[in-house]
């Protein structure tokens, strides 16, 4: 069985014609979404920026009203401590002397 140039032709046709319009699709589509995903990525990055400086912004409000409180604690605790009058240190050692004898206070044992 001889094969003829145009038979081979027509079966190579019909084998990549297929997979060369399949791929043409494929080609299609990917530089399609690659070209709508570079412009979303765009958008987001701009959101993105936009938000942290929004954050730091907000972070920054709330540091310095924190610096505020502690300033204003700080200025009670010293105006406090200024009140406060230098007492005098017991020691929690006894003070007074034991005396070495006990008096005896019972009439039994004094008529001895």
């Amino acid at each position: 069985m001889n094969i003829s140039l145009q038979d081979y032709l027509a079966i190579v046709a019909s084998i990549l014609g297929p997979i060369l319009t399949l791929t043409g699709f494929m080609w299609h589509h990917f530089n399609k979404s690659m070209g709508e995903l570079k412009v979303d990525i765009k958008a987001d990055i701009k959101d993105v920026r936009f938000d942290i400086k929004r954050v730091e912004e907000k972070l920054g409000a709330d540091i310095k009203r924190v610096e505020e409180k502690i300033d204003a604690v700080r200025d009670r605790v010293s105006r406090i401590e200024g009140q406060l009058v230098p007492a005098k240190v017991i020691s929690f050692e006894e003070t007074r002397p034991k005396p070495a004898t006990r008096p005896i206070h019972s009439k039994a044992v004094q008529a001895h």
